[in-house]
């Protein structure tokens, strides 16, 4: 067996598996797993063939996590195309490693976070390796987000997921989607949403805390870039319009504005339109049934729907 790396850079280097890779071993930790990927991801320095192939593997298990809503508890599990498409980007040494890594599934995978890419990454001009969208894949987008146990309206942006910066962008993104639709009966009359957490709490909801992170390194790590993206212009959602208040600056609670948006740019907790949507006996604010979106659909809401939004800017030092 070839030795691994003892060092660890960012996690992507572990130490030797106590794992035979061998033909019968490798077919013990097969289960079924989704075929397709969904979503992209971006990292920001240049990413080696071996490390593609370890991101395949995470991945791939994330997409599983998200689709059925439970942890892996074995966390020894991976598709088969998957192993031989690891085995063919970085060879013995990789498939090893992936072990290395599916090991501690029950430590690094959260239900909330659906990451992974369909194509074989590119450098852009700014260095950066990136994995665009497969536009074939956007079919299995619906299905793999009915599955989830999230409300449906919860649903993943693409553009979010493929403008973001930060890891922690998509997994707070879908707690204040699925924060929003719990908390909708107590939606103003123009369909604002005040949603009241402890940084405790959401860091837990998040899975960022028990690996021995400090709570103090939490804002500065996980909020400031998760909120700077999903205010920002790049990476701004769609259907969940956020904003924060000025109780955002306690030290130990965040504080924010949130309002469902629907395809129009119309909020669907207003009185207005849960009238006429009760009227019309189309209770699609209720049910937050998913429309059809498509490369095309993804664009920014109307400036109509922004205009009476409150106070959006965020003092990022006193979070």
């Amino acid at each position: 067996m070839l030795p691994l790396p003892s060092r660890i850079i960012e996690g992507r280097f572990l130490p030797d598996p106590a794992l035979p890779i061998t033909p019968e071993a490798i077919q013990d930790l097969l289960v079924p797993l989704p075929a397709r990927l969904i979503d992209a991801l971006r990292l920001s320095e240049p990413a080696t063939a071996r490390d593609g192939a370890l991101l395949w593997l995470i991945l791939a298990a994330e997409a599983e996590i998200a689709a059925t809503g439970k942890t892996i508890e074995s966390s020894r599990s991976l598709p088969r195309a998957t192993v031989a498409l690891i085995y063919r980007r970085g060879g013995l040494r990789a498939l090893r490693e992936s072990f290395a890594r599916l090991n501690l599934a029950h430590v690094d995978f959260a239900p909330d976070r659906v990451l992974a890419f369909a194509k074989s990454p590119t450098v852009n001009r700014a260095g950066d390796v990136e994995w665009r969208l497969d536009r074939r894949l956007l079919e299995w987008l619906r299905p793999s987000i009915s599955k989830r146990k999230v409300e449906p309206f919860a649903r993943i942006e693409l553009r979010v997921a493929l403008e973001a910066r930060s890891r922690w962008t998509m997994p707070l993104y879908t707690h204040l989607c699925t924060a929003a639709v719990r908390l909708r009966p107590e939606a103003s009359a123009d369909g604002w949403i005040e949603y009241n957490c402890g940084k405790r709490d959401l860091a837990s909801r998040l899975s960022w805390i028990g690996r021995h992170e400090r709570m103090k390194d939490f804002a500065g790590q996980v909020l400031k870039p998760a909120l700077r993206d999903l205010t920002g212009s790049a990476a701004k959602p769609r259907y969940l319009q956020i904003a924060t208040e000025s109780e955002a600056t306690r030290s130990d609670r965040i504080i924010l504005q949130l309002r469902r948006l629907g395809r129009t740019g119309a909020a669907l907790d207003a009185v207005g339109v849960r009238e006429r949507n009760r009227s019309w006996r189309t209770p699609v604010a209720d049910s937050g049934q998913i429309p059809r979106v498509t490369l095309h659909d993804l664009v920014p809401p109307t400036k109509a729907a922004e205009a009476d939004a409150p106070r959006s800017a965020i003092d990022w030092d006193t979070i």
